[in-house]
């Protein structure tokens, strides 16, 4: 079962839970709806419209956290819309866990502060480096004026990979080929009885994912988190940006089929760690994506790589980071770099936590002698001549 597949089938759960409970709950204010949320039972949750009068709709009494979630999401949209917000609702709160709101997020970033995005200008080549984030809330949006500015005047757009114009069967037979555990293996050949009792805690059945690699389950798991709260690829900026292209063409750094592998030669001691600790930490996941998107608002590098620090405290952990993110900032510099001697305005697009930091895309880049002009999220984005202090390269 890959990624897209678990989404769908946690979306057909929301379906059937949906028609048990949707009749039991009630549009309130949101002081209400916290009192009223701590009575609810069974798996619960609250979603909010934080509008100038916020909107709440709480849903209790369902099986899974899928069916109370899109209960209460469904229910939040047709209050708002009869109040007439246009905030879009997000889950707040979910069983006893409560989310950071878009709100929380984004408190602060009104003000001027810098962007993850880096301008480098060579003559007729001009790279727009945005630091994304792959999955956000619909109400995070919209993005910062800069960055929506900087793809209509592009040309041409890169990212890592294209997971939205990718073959469909191509992503199947290369999930096919690197997250499955050999023929004739299963996950529990490899898990201590203690941690597959844990895996069964959260999974019940685990027959459907018995042959996927450890770390392609860690990643399903965290995926299935983050969509519970709304965070989800269609409003992260990739996908955001690549569904609205148009004609433009696509360049890709990697290759679905390589981030594939990446994870897929993991150790598989280190596979199973990692599947430990993401077990042990599902109830962190949605705090660390809430302050790693709020750190992305406000440009604050030294928060985003304090982050990556705090969150890889493991062997395994580390042995990660050094392969998913500094040894391919060594290939993606490599690659961003080349565009500078193509005439085009290039929009990049690369994961924000592989920008900063002193083994990060840009100190790379300004070794070899690419300075850029750091975006403001007031700039008004115009065209610096070539050769200037701030852009091009020396």
């Amino acid at each position: 079962m890959n990624i897209q597949r678990f989404l769908v089938r946690i979306r057909g759960l929301a379906c059937v839970a949906l028609l048990v409970a949707a009749s039991e709950a009630a549009s309130v204010t949101l002081e209400d709806a916290l009192r009223e949320y701590e009575t609810l039972q069974g798996s619960k949750a609250m979603a909010v419209s934080f509008s100038d009068d916020p909107v709440a709709f709480n849903a209790g009494g369902h099986a899974n956290n899928a069916g109370a979630v899109q209960a209460a999401l469904d229910g939040c949209d047709l209050a708002r819309e009869e109040q007439g917000s246009a905030q879009p609702c997000e889950i707040y709160r979910l069983n006893e866990a409560t989310a950071s709101s878009s709100v929380e997020i984004k408190a602060g970033s009104e003000a001027p502060h810098p962007l993850f995005m880096w301008r480098y200008q060579n003559g007729p080549s001009r790279v727009d480096l945005v630091g994304t984030i792959h999955v956000l809330k619909a109400s995070l949006h919209p993005l910062p004026q800069p960055i929506e500015t900087a793809f209509i005047e592009a040309d041409r757009i890169v990212v890592e990979a294209d997971v939205v114009n990718a073959d469909p069967a191509s992503v199947m037979q290369a999930f096919a080929k690197f997250a499955l555990l050999p023929r004739g293996t299963r996950i529990e050949e490899h898990m201590d009885a203690e941690q597959l009792d844990r895996l069964k805690g959260v999974l019940g059945d685990i027959e459907p994912i018995a042959r996927i690699k450890p770390m392609f389950i860690a990643s399903q798991l965290t995926v299935g988190r983050l969509v519970e709260f709304g965070y989800l690829p269609n409003f992260g900026l990739e996908v955001h940006f690549l569904l609205r292209r148009g004609d433009r063409a696509i360049h890709e750094l990697e290759s679905v089929e390589e981030q594939f592998a990446l994870l897929a030669n993991v150790p598989m001691p280190d596979q199973v760690e990692l599947l430990a600790n993401t077990l042990d930490d599902m109830a962190g996941i949605e705090p660390m994506i809430a302050q790693l998107v709020r750190s992305w608002f406000l440009g604050d590098d030294d928060a985003m790589l304090r982050l990556f620090e705090e969150y890889t405290v493991g062997t395994a952990d580390r042995a990660l980071l050094e392969t998913l993110i500094y040894e391919r900032n060594v290939t993606m510099a490599a690659g961003i770099k080349d565009l500078l001697g193509k005439p085009g305005n290039w929009l990049v697009l690369v994961g924000a936590g592989h920008l900063p930091g002193p083994r990060g895309i840009v100190a790379l880049l300004e070794a070899q002698g690419a300075r850029a002009h750091r975006v403001m999220s007031d700039d008004t984005m115009q065209e610096q001549p070539s050769g200037s202090s701030t852009n091009g390269q020396s």
